[in-house]
């Protein structure tokens, strides 16, 4: 039950990445939690800022779809003759596209919300 609140709650962090940071970040310094609590709502803070800072790389396919999109009809089969007639000494070179980060626009709803009430008093 435990591992599918924590994945559940992931999930909607990563859709919703300010509201559930937040209320994540107020209900830890919560009075009715328990440690276990606490320690399981770390664990939702820290999956969902993993998840949404991995990278995803577009792959090869996709970047010549997007090419061949904005190319005209002759364009395109210029470049397949050219493709076929070109011999080539060693293996291309991948220019590596590279994509936004999602946790970096959320970083400081996750940190600055969770250290917010650290140095304030415990009832």
């Amino acid at each position: 039950f435990n591992e599918c609140r924590k994945r559940i709650l992931t999930k909607c962090a990563v859709a919703a990445p300010r509201t559930v940071a937040d209320y994540l970040c107020y209900q830890f310094y919560e009075d009715n939690y328990t440690v276990a609590h606490r320690l399981d709502i770390l664990d939702v803070i820290v999956e969902s800022a993993k998840e949404l800072s991995k990278l995803e790389l577009p792959s090869e396919e996709d970047l010549m779809d997007k090419r061949e999109v904005k190319m005209k009809p002759w364009e395109i089969e210029v470049m397949e003759r050219l493709k076929k007639k070109t011999r080539r000494f060693n293996s291309a070179t991948r220019v590596v596209m590279g994509t936004e980060n999602k946790f970096n626009s959320v970083c400081g709803n996750f940190f600055y919300a969770l250290m917010n009430q650290y140095d304030k008093e415990m009832r």
